[in-house]
């Protein structure tokens, strides 16, 4: 042994600096979670992924599945590989954006060929979920639009011409405007939900991916 010649204490000092071999897929997986986390957020903010969450992803994916070894990591290359082509014809028509093409391919680095089916499966069902809450809520803000709409000009009786509050009454002082960027974040969405905007298919797919790493995780 090449510790023969070290003191006891020495090599057992060293034994607990040293970073067990299972606690490294753990890490690596906990930082691809915060990646989609903040790539599923820019999403739905900004309706942009940038380019460096896809980047970063996919260089760990592969130093990821390099762990498990050249077979491993070839399969993985080559299904993330299949699924950009076939998501950048999807792209080519106008369905989802460049950046969830290039997200998910980073995502598919790190799947075997059967985890990348999951992958896929649960991200379409997330985001059939997704597509039916903003359905709902379109329908639901169509409905309320016309109610919110008063012609021009228009002044009911009794009322005065400056905030359409009745002129027996004393001005109420004006409501403050919701704060927070939480709050800022969902008027901004309901807005575009009204406008019918394209869906943040980026949640769909952090959904997808973040289950599914879990999922080879634990499995």
């Amino acid at each position: 042994m090449f510790l023969a010649g070290f003191p006891t204490q020495r090599v057992t000092e060293m034994a607990a600096l040293t970073v067990p071999m299972q606690t490294i897929p753990i890490l690596a997986v906990g930082i691809a979670l915060g990646l989609l986390m903040a790539a599923a957020w820019y999403d739905l903010a900004l309706r942009i992924i940038p380019d460096q969450f896809c980047v970063f992803l996919a260089l760990l994916g592969v130093a990821f599945r390099l762990h498990s070894g050249l077979i491993d990591l070839a399969f993985s290359v080559i299904t993330a590989l299949l699924l950009f082509f076939l998501l950048f014809v999807v792209f080519a028509r106008g369905i989802i954006g460049g950046g969830d093409v290039k997200l998910a391919a980073a995502i598919a680095l790190w799947l075997s060929p059967p985890d990348c089916y999951v992958f896929l499966m649960t991200t379409a069902l997330a985001g059939g979920v997704l597509a039916l809450v903003h359905l709902v809520l379109r329908r639901i803000l169509a409905r309320a639009a016309p109610a919110r709409l008063v012609p021009a000009g228009f002044v009911p009786a009794g009322f005065t011409s400056a905030g359409l509050m009745p002129a027996t009454c004393k001005a109420q002082p004006r409501l403050a405007r919701p704060r927070g960027v939480g709050r800022r974040l969902i008027r901004i969405e309901l807005k575009r939900i009204a406008a019918g905007h394209p869906l943040p298919y980026g949640l769909a797919l952090a959904a997808g991916g973040g289950f599914t790493l879990l999922r080879a995780l634990g499995g």
